[in-house]
């Protein structure tokens, strides 16, 4: 793992390079991770509640949590107050 100081000092390095340049060694950047590090992924997953998938089916606790309509709690003096 790298110290904070280092990676500072890389930002420093990559703000002071072109952008074709800064996008080559961040490029080669991501290569060498993706080498060192093989299963863990740089990128988000395009859709970040496809994990939500893997817990179904959904037992029936959880379904009535979910479809339970919360009343609206009337709070007068906080309405004043953020007024």
């Amino acid at each position: 793992m790298q110290s904070p100081h280092t990676i500072s000092q890389a930002i420093y390095y990559l703000q002071s390079l072109s952008p074709e340049k800064a996008q080559e060694a961040i490029d080669f950047i991501e290569f060498l991770y993706q080498k060192e590090y093989k299963n863990v992924p740089i990128a988000p997953k395009s859709n970040e509640w496809d994990w939500l998938k893997n817990l179904q089916p959904f037992d029936n606790n959880f379904e009535q949590a979910i479809s339970e309509k919360l009343c609206i709690q009337q709070r007068p003096n906080l309405d004043d107050l953020f007024r």
